[in-house]
């Protein structure tokens, strides 16, 4: 449900071509540009700064509002970049570790998956992804989607009422955090796991906790768990500081009930985000060791 592309800066030449890909990317559109190599804004930026002064404008600012918090940290292991052209490099970075497609301009390929400019519209498969999933309820399936939207996560936040520290509950939480950490480094600063105070008492709590720690990943910050006042919350997602999926049901794992998962459009993410800040809501939030 989150897919990477691999984007050629030089494409970046023509604001007048460009203009329609430039909203097609970010968590909300399952499309995350690749930090390929790890320095590809500068890349980006030696181009653009050749354009005339309009085209460097929108340029800039699609570069900050859209690109940059719609693309992946830099990849673990990539491919040296030592080849003539950004596109052998990235073909050689491919053959490695696969993106979804690169967009160059190039003839369009499926082995590799190239695109150019004139097949990006809705009726291509590589283009034509989509925001929602119809899964199994089960670890595999849940982490598979969800670990790409947290994997370059700075706060995360698991929302959950009936989180309850169940050994499937556990290995859904764990599994996703498991993007968040490559070579013992992480981006991770915050995690937090927020309860119906009513189903998770005091007593609980320390359960959760301790079911955590023991599965906890070494280098992740220390989670915080938030319990709100009965009734308060009633939805589930994971939310994070760049997107955001809802869940038909829980994070939790069942034989024959399927689920879906669905990305949050950026408005909306905000306001679950807001709604889900203990800070914002104090009068919600019980205090530590009180009963609901």
């Amino acid at each position: 449900m989150i897919y990477e592309y691999a984007l050629d800066p030089g494409v970046l030449r023509d604001w007048q071509v460009f203009k329609y890909l430039a909203d097609g990317f970010g968590f909300s559109r399952a499309r995350l540009i690749a930090r390929y190599p790890k320095d590809w804004p500068h890349l980006a930026y030696e181009v653009i700064r050749k354009l005339d002064d309009n085209a460097k404008k929108r340029f800039v600012t699609w570069l900050a509002d859209r690109a940059t918090p719609a693309m992946t940290r830099p990849r673990v292991g990539a491919q040296p970049y030592t080849l003539p052209t950004w596109y052998e490099n990235a073909i050689a970075e491919h053959r490695r570790k696969s993106f979804h497609a690169i967009i160059a301009d190039q003839p369009s390929s499926d082995n590799p998956p190239i695109l150019q400019f004139s097949d990006v519209d809705g009726a291509t498969a590589l283009w034509a992804v989509g925001t929602q999933v119809f899964i199994a309820r089960n670890v595999a399936e849940i982490v598979k989607y969800a670990a790409p939207v947290v994997a370059d996560a700075q706060t995360i936040k698991f929302i959950d009422p009936y989180f309850k520290g169940d050994p499937d509950q556990v290995r859904i939480l764990i599994g996703c955090l498991s993007s968040c950490v490559a070579e013992g480094k992480t981006s991770v600063l915050a995690i937090e796991l927020h309860v119906d105070g009513r189903q998770v008492q005091p007593q609980t709590e320390n359960h959760v906790l301790t079911q955590l720690g023991r599965k906890w990943l070494s280098g992740l910050p220390q989670i915080k768990l938030v319990r709100w006042t009965p009734d308060y919350l009633h939805n589930r997602f994971i939310l994070t500081d760049r997107g955001g999926i809802a869940f038909g049901d829980s994070l939790r794992q069942h034989r024959s009930r399927p689920d879906q998962m669905t990305l949050l459009e950026d408005g909306t993410r905000a306001h679950w985000w807001n709604y889900h800040d203990d800070s914002l809501h104090p009068s919600e939030v019980l205090k530590p060791g009180e009963p609901a």
